[in-house]
Parts: structure tokens; sequence; C-alpha cells
């Protein structure tokens, strides 16, 4: 009779990102993940396909977490312009804890920013056109979209910070950024 291990799975996901931010993209191996949770290597495989699967699991299961604690910033914000903050800070948080990751990877952040761009510009449309629409701004599909995708393209970039995209999207949408300031900026 097969052993059953009570949240093997996560336990999994857990020992794979000790294992990441301990020792690297490369220092991630099945056998060292089994190790940690005290299981034989194949049993990894009844749950990942691979070493890549399992670390795009940890790194999918974080960017839920981090997806959620935004979109309840956003539920609470005082104005559009402290949730259009939430969400830029919490892109630019989850892009710094994971850019080495994705680093020894790829060699480059931006290849695995580039291929998984489309998925997260459209939950960060749907956090910010629910965001707007708390605070009866009104646009079109369009404006979400770019909005989403200046916000997110200007998160994952160093040297821009929330105040320079603040001051962009205002020249942008001056009537609109005058009701997103609110007592956040001012």
């Amino acid at each position: 009779m097969p052993k059953i291990i009570d949240n093997a799975r996560e336990n999994l996901l857990t020992a794979a990102e000790e294992l990441l931010f301990d020792e690297g993209y490369k220092g991630v191996t099945i056998r060292k993940v089994a190790k940690r949770c005290g299981m034989a290597a194949g049993t990894v495989f009844n749950y990942f396909e691979n070493k890549e699967m399992l670390i795009a699991s940890v790194i999918a299961r974080d960017w839920a977490k981090v997806l959620q604690r935004i979109n309840e910033e956003c539920r609470t914000a005082k104005s559009v312009s402290e949730g259009l903050c939430a969400v830029f800070n919490g892109i630019r948080s989850f892009s710094e804890k994971y850019k080495p990751v994705w680093a020894d990877y790829t060699g480059s952040f931006f290849g695995f920013f580039r291929r998984h761009r489309l998925m997260l510009r459209r939950q960060i449309e749907e956090l910010l056109r629910s965001l707007l629409l708390r605070f009866d701004i009104k646009k079109e599909s369009s404006f979400f979209s770019i909005l989403s995708e200046t916000v997110l393209s200007s998160a994952v970039q160093e040297d821009i910070r929330w105040e320079d995209l603040l001051s962009f999207v205002s020249a942008l949408f001056p009537s609109e950024i005058s009701m997103m300031k609110g007592d956040f900026y001012e």
C-alpha cells in the first residue's frame, strides 16, 4: 500500500522555495527538495513534471499571495492614487524578490517577464478596472489595458519611482488624476 503523505505538494513547494532563495535556481534539484521533505525523489514527480514546473509553481503560489494582498489594498484604498500605488509596490516587491532567481534561470529577468506579461497585465487590468469603478471612473477597455501595461512595465524598472509613474499618468489623464490623487498624494 502506498504511503500517504499529508500536505505533500505544499511541503514540496515550501522546500523548493527555501532552496531557491538559499542556493539559487541552479542549486535546486529534485533530489534536494525530496530530501528536505523526507521522501524519495521519484515521489516528487507524482506532483511536478520536472524542476521547471516545481519552480514555476513556487513562483505562481507567491504571485497569488501578492495579487491577493494588492486586491485587498485596492478594495480598501481611500483614493485611486492609493490603489495604484499598492499595485505598483506589489509588483515592484515581487519583481525585486525574484529578480535573482530569474537571472539565474534565464540570464535575464526580462525574458521571464516578457513570457508572462500578458497574463500579468490582464490580472492587473482587472484590479485597476475594479479600483477605478469604485471611484466612478468609467473608461473603455483600452484605457485599462494601457494603464495596466504602464503600471506593470514601470514597476519592474528600477529607475522608475512611484512618483514618476503618478506624474506621467497625471499628464496623460489630467481629469482622472485630479480624482485619483485624493488625500493620499497631496
